[in-house]
């Protein structure tokens, strides 16, 4: 075209040619579309974006050219809509992001924006379509979206501020650290979280990264939070400078190290503790290289931690151990499992010494081995010290068995002449004696007997302090042991007119683990004191239950008494040995003032305590407590029977006495009525009549039922009349007289004080539903001339074998009217030799302390003579005076049937012929 030509194109086309040469060259991808959707015009633009021609791009479908597979179904149908809104409304415009594909299969994303074509008259008849390449700005936001979600979800609390030290962002991490929302915290001073006394440090930060921008700094320090405790962060401060590196906000990560700075300190403590230690310590790799050494390890073996530092530990292990410690270290390290041992190590300059050494595995924070531990202590002196104390506990063990070979010894000597001093009296006793000379024999008897009570009591007293009594753990019955312990000393109360009343509570178990012997002794003690210093009133043996019914079992023990009491000023030393409340006590009532002292150290053995109330002229309390054991598949030792609504009559003059029968009765069912003398009890009989409710037994003590005849000859006809019993309550002072007398007013039915629990659970049975055995005509308390003596009625050859000419002499003489024939010998040798010779003996009394060959060794011949022949064993009896449970064991292990203590009366000593012989195989 010539410049006259061009000169002379019109307005609207040299417009028309500018906006073509702006399509042609335009950077962006310009394309026209038809309304049937078809590719009418293509720049070069479009050609470089996604990379087809003009002439491979005119007439197709931009589906089938530039739009994904996944996307073209929706994009035509997008466009569709578009091309609709554009015929309808010349104004409209279409504006989008999508993924475009390259002819080579890449993807890019792109902006799109297109409008509609439009004839002269309005008419659509195309569109124009625009589209950019956005890849890279899309690539940039999602780095972004990507770093800010990175910064919004850390633990770690990131902040900035603008230039004027307001906080412009604060991310989640920042709001669970501090406990400020960012709602809070943006627009706030950039000092909220910070404690007053360090603003000025921040604000010297924050001015030193004004100064300079490039630097970063870092800090520890603590924060506040918004509940106004304390975080430990540590801190890294940096200017955020935009492109022409000016500074724009400054940015701050905290990190929460709070547990950091708490392992710092506990390692830096442990670290103090390890450094002080006495005792050596050091860290070894599991390669056995030392890798920390201790001051203490220092002065043990003579070498600095530098010295020490990275050497193997046969720089301190001896030679002739080291195999021995590498393997176990290894073992360490393998296993896991610490081990000990004892070392013989060596200084640097040559001295030994004993170390006790403890290694132990050392793990990281996966679990895994990575080294050992281990601990010396120089144990030289200790070790010299066990030495000592091994010579000086066996000398103290040779001092106590020289002390209980004494104390054997003694009781041998002592007990062996009162065995014939208390038999002679006894025999004497059984002769025609006048008056006076019985008297001489009562005092012979008392004072005898006096003086084996302190005997006994010196040689237990001395058991428990040489530590040779110990306690046995068996079942018992307490119901049985309490009363049996009341019952020995029933006649001694009852002969002073004193009431001996037991009681035990509804929730005590009776079926008990622990020692009934010592605790039969205790009680005995405490009760025979109580009846000693009482004239008038009564004694009341009762047992509670302290502990919770869940917790183990723990019993309180009480004896209550009228008695004289005691002065406060005397009860601290009432429990001392050979103590008594005051010299004139001792004058009045005797005794040795042992009794309490063996209480107090028995419940100590049982694990007890013992308290004493008292009050001078009113009578004292004793109490002791100790824990006991259950028996397991044991039934109930007494059998009751159904009492529930049983109209029950308590005739009783001793307001206790009733209170404990009511609580028993009471307890399980019965209707019971309560009468303190004979008329009250008439009263309520003939109330009980009236009332429909007739009284079906009578519990009648004895003292108020003689006190007045008459009346009790009425109560005796109306209780029958109404098919009332009557059960007597008796006391056994008088026991075969007041039986007597009872059967001649027809009041066969008796009990006998203190009440035996299941002799009257037995009676009262027999009355209700008329078992329970027969009621009780001969009375097993009866005294002991009222009883005859078991004698085995055929004659019966007894070997007796004792170096005492008097006991003998007093066996003798308690068998000489007896059927028995008795062969006597003085040693262990001869009776061996006797036994062998006749072969034929129906028992053996063995003495066992004797000359030549003791009772253990004889009685052992015995037993293998009788083995190696094939011959039944022969029962045989150990006489012995040893008071120490070794000696009835020793008796048992030599082959001795049964032991009898010295002193031995005739009764024990014909019992116990009675039994051996009875039990006996032949």
């Amino acid at each position: 075209m010539n410049d006259r030509q061009a000169g002379s194109r019109s307005p609207i086309e040299s417009e028309r040619d500018l906006l073509v040469a702006l399509v042609t060259s335009s950077q962006d991808a310009i394309i026209s579309l038809s309304t049937d959707l078809r590719i009418t015009s293509w720049n070069r633009g479009a050609q470089r974006l996604l990379g087809y021609t003009a002439e491979e791009a005119l007439g197709k479908l931009p589906f089938d050219l530039y739009i994904p597979p996944a996307s073209r179904a929706m994009d035509k149908a997008r466009l569709t809509r578009d091309l609709a809104k554009m015929r309808e409304n010349p104004e409209a415009v279409r504006l989008l992001e999508l993924p475009l594909q390259r002819k080579d299969g890449t993807l890019l994303d792109a902006t799109i924006g297109g409008s509609g074509i439009h004839d002269s008259n309005g008419k659509l008849i195309g569109m124009s379509t625009i589209m950019r390449d956005v890849t890279d700005r899309k690539r940039a936001e999602r780095q972004s979206a990507a770093l800010a979600a990175i910064v919004e979800s850390s633990d770690d609390a990131i902040s900035t501020i603008a230039p004027d030290l307001r906080i412009t962002y604060w991310n989640g991490g920042a709001e669970r650290m501090f406990g400020f929302t960012a709602a809070e915290s943006v627009g706030q001073p950039f000092t909220q979280n910070i404690a007053p006394e360090r603003h000025a440090q921040a604000r010297e930060i924050v001015a030193q990264l004004v100064a300079r921008p490039d630097q970063v700094i870092r800090f520890e320090g603590p924060n506040h939070r918004k509940d106004g405790t304390t975080v430990e962060v540590s801190t890294v401060c940096f200017a955020i400078r935009d492109g022409d590196g000016k500074l724009v906000a400054i940015s701050a990560i905290q990190r929460d190290i709070t547990e950091r700075k708490r392992a710092e300190q506990e390692s830096a403590s442990l670290a103090a503790i390890v450094n002080a230690s006495h005792d050596a310590i050091m860290n070894v790799s599991s390669e056995a290289r030392i890798i920390s050494w201790n001051p203490a390890a220092e002065s043990a073996y003579g070498y600095t931690a530098a010295e020490a530092i990275g050497k193997g530990i046969e720089l301190f292990v001896p030679p002739e151990e080291l195999q021995e410690t590498i393997e176990t270290t290894r073992r360490v390290v393998e296993t896991g499992q610490p081990a000990s041992w004892e070392q013989h190590a060596r200084h640097r300059d040559g001295t030994p010494f004993i170390n006790a050494v403890q290694i132990f595995p050392i793990r990281d924070e996966l679990g895994n081995v990575t080294g050992v531990a281990g601990i010396g202590r120089d144990i030289t002196a200790m070790k010299e010290t066990e030495r000592e104390l091994v010579a000086a506990r066996e000398a103290a063990l040779a001092a106590s068995q020289a002390k209980s070979e004494f104390l054997a010894s003694m009781s041998h000597e002592i007990r062996t002449p009162m065995t014939a001093i208390l038999g002679m009296a006894e025999l004497l006793g059984e002769g025609e004696l006048n008056t006076e000379q019985r008297r001489y024999i009562e005092i012979l008897g008392n004072n005898g007997r006096a003086l084996l009570d302190l005997i006994n009591s010196i040689l237990d007293l001395a058991k428990i302090e040489s530590g040779r009594l110990t306690l046995e753990h068996v079942g018992f019955d307490l119901i049985e042991l309490v009363e049996k312990s009341a019952q020995t000393l029933a006649i001694h109360a009852h002969a002073k007119g004193l009431e001996l009343i037991v009681s035990l509570a509804p929730d005590v178990p009776t079926a008990l683990v622990g020692d009934p012997l010592r605790l039969r002794q205790v009680l005995i003690n405490l009760i025979g004191n109580a009846i000693k210093f009482t004239e008038r009133g009564e004694v009341l043996v009762s047992v509670d239950r302290i502990s919770a019914p869940d917790d183990p079992l723990k019993l309180k023990f009480s004896v209550r008494d009228t008695g004289i009491g005691i002065a406060k000023d005397k009860l601290h030393a009432l429990f001392a040995a050979f103590s008594q409340a005051d010299s004139s006590t001792a004058r009045k009532y005797g005794g040795s003032g042992l009794g309490l002292a063996i209480v107090k150290r028995l419940v100590n053995l049982m694990q007890g305590e013992v308290t004493l109330e008292s009050e001078l002229g009113k009578g004292s309390v004793f109490r002791f407590t100790s824990p006991f054991k259950l028996q397991t598949g044991v039934p109930a030792s007494v059998n009751w029977p159904d009492l529930a609504q049983v109209p029950m009559l308590i005739v009783e003059g001793n307001r206790t006495g009733r209170a404990v029968l009511l609580q028993l009765l009471g307890g399980r069912g019965a209707s019971v009525t309560e009468a303190s003398s004979n008329q009250a009890a008439l009263t309520a009989t003939r109330q009980a009549v009236r009332a429909g409710r007739p009284i079906r037994i009578v519990l009648l003590d004895d003292r108020i039922a003689s006190s007045d005849a008459r009346t009790l000859g009425q109560l005796i006809v109306e209780a029958s009349s109404c098919g009332a019993s009557i059960v007597t309550m008796i006391r056994c002072d008088n026991l075969a007289a007041d039986i007597v007398r009872l059967k001649s007013l027809k009041l066969g039915t008796y009990l006998v004080k203190p009440i035996d629990i299941h002799e009257l659970a037995k009676v009262i049975r027999h009355l209700i539903v008329g078992d329970g055995g027969d009621v009780p005509q001969d009375h097993p308390r009866l005294a002991s001339d009222a009883r005859p003596l078991p004698i085995i009625d055929r004659p019966l050859r007894i070997l007796f074998a004792d170096d005492s000419i008097d006991n003998r002499t007093l066996v003798r003489a308690f068998l000489k009217k007896t059927p028995y024939h008795l062969d006597e010998v003085e040693n262990g040798r001869q009776a061996i030799d006797g036994f062998i010779a006749a072969g034929d003996y129906d028992l053996v009394l063995m003495d066992i302390q004797m000359p030549e060959v003791d009772g253990y060794a004889a009685t052992r011949a015995i037993r293998e003579w009788e083995r190696e022949h094939s011959r039944a064993r022969t029962p045989i009896i150990a006489l012995t005076a040893s008071v120490f449970n070794e000696a009835v064991r020793l008796t048992r292990a030599a082959g001795c049937d049964a032991h009898v203590g010295k002193p031995i009366s005739k009764a024990t000593l014909l019992r116990a012929i009675y039994d051996a012989v009875q039990v006996a195989p032949n």
